[in-house]
């Protein structure tokens, strides 16, 4: 059973996240939500892993400019057992969430995105197509 067990170290993920200010005016970033969990075949809804939250005040990014990030995630793994099953695709480790930011006229919006994170190559690849990985 793979369990998110705080008897056992965690596998820690360091989980490069780069955001690019695609629109034509400066975008001011709120917070950056991102959210972790370990599950099997489907990516875990939102709320349904461990949170973590940096709030950045109204930080600036300019057009064309990006926002870079590495957060340590750690993923609590029950045994060996449990990792060879991860690596060989029985369950995965998932990151999503989203960054929270107003546009130059005051209006909020989220940049969603849902990652599964890969073992062997140490990056996240993304998940859900649109459904998962949009902009509001």
């Amino acid at each position: 059973m793979l369990a998110n067990d705080l008897s056992f170290d965690p596998l820690i993920a360091e989980i490069p996240l780069v955001f690019i200010n695609e629109g034509k005016t400066t975008a001011f970033i709120k917070t950056l939500k991102v959210e972790h969990a370990i599950a099997e075949y489907e990516a875990p809804l939102k709320g349904q892993g461990r949170g973590t939250e940096i709030d950045y005040d109204g930080e600036t990014v300019s057009p064309g400019a990006k926002l870079e990030t590495v957060m340590g995630l750690g993923f609590y793994i029950n045994s060996k057992d449990a990792i060879y099953i991860i690596e060989n695709g029985g369950v995965a480790l998932w990151y999503f969430g989203y960054l929270e930011y107003r546009d130059f006229f005051g209006k909020t919006h989220y940049s969603h995105f849902c990652y599964d994170y890969n073992l062997g190559v140490g990056c996240g690849t993304p998940y859900g197509g649109e459904k998962k990985n949009y902009l509001t």
